[in-house]
């Protein structure tokens, strides 16, 4: 599971949903120290997918991104486990 706090939230869904064709959800949020307007873009990917988005934030970013990535063990929902 990803969560990527980011100012270019656009190119970032483009690269999950049409090269890793995965979905995301996107919400804004409010730094607390800087009080910056951003983006939180949120989803899971299989480990494989998880090593390309991470190498993409980290070659086409300039290190102003902020990226959380934690293990999910149960993920239910539309292309993942059935909640029946």
């Amino acid at each position: 599971c990803f969560y990527i706090i980011t100012s270019r939230d656009n190119e970032i869904v483009e690269f999950i949903n049409n090269k890793l064709h995965r979905g995301a959800t996107v919400s804004m949020c409010t730094g607390s120290f800087t009080h910056e307007d951003k983006k939180i873009i949120i989803t899971v990917l299989s480990r494989t997918q998880a090593m390309q988005l991470k190498t993409y934030i980290k070659e086409t970013g300039d290190g102003s991104d902020f990226t959380i990535i934690t293990n999910s063990s149960d993920i239910i929902g539309k292309g993942f486990r059935s909640m029946i």
